[in-house]
């Protein structure tokens, strides 16, 4: 490797690492408090969660960019760019500290993008309830002859939704 000192490569790459290993700790963090405001209803907690979750989603995102542009000055220096081969030509220490970094890392960003899913699906499923019921809403009132003799809405077509917050 010539041009650049290679040390200072693999001390980026570790403390870039590092980094996403916090910022992914903190979006599950956050994941955890946008999940508990929508199973408890309270959705002005939950849009500040969502706000809190895309800046930390745009931090790692530059995190992400950083981190290949540091994997491809290795390929620039003539050495091999993938992580495996990083780790084994750093210096037995970086390489360690490297290896448990990534291995940390690795479970963070399964989990991270299973709650992500979790998140959206119950976003998804709660959007697809509440159009039905607007639709509901919507056709009971915009009929001609809507309430009974009671003065009351009929109550012809009843709704039925299931929105599983829980998975």
């Amino acid at each position: 490797m010539t041009g650049r000192d290679p040390r200072r490569l693999y001390e980026s790459l570790l403390q870039n690492l590092e980094s996403q290993e916090l910022a992914h700790e903190t979006m599950l963090r956050v994941i955890d408090e946008s999940e508990s405001a929508l199973r408890d209803g309270k959705m002005d907690v939950f849009v500040e969660a969502c706000r809190r979750q895309q800046g930390c989603a745009l931090g790692m995102q530059r995190l992400e960019s950083e981190r290949e542009a540091i994997v491809n000055s290795w390929a620039d220096v003539g050495g091999d760019p993938t992580i495996e081969g990083i780790i084994r030509s750093a210096p037995r220490e970086l390489g360690d500290r490297l290896r448990d970094s990534i291995d940390r890392l690795r479970p963070l960003v399964r989990l991270t993008r299973q709650r992500c899913t979790v998140i959206r699906n119950a976003v998804a499923s709660l959007t697809r309830h509440l159009g039905g019921l607007m639709q509901g809403v919507h056709g009971v009132l915009g009929r001609p002859g809507t309430y009974g003799r009671l003065g009351m809405m009929a109550r012809e077509n009843q709704l039925e939704f299931n929105v599983d917050l829980q998975s």
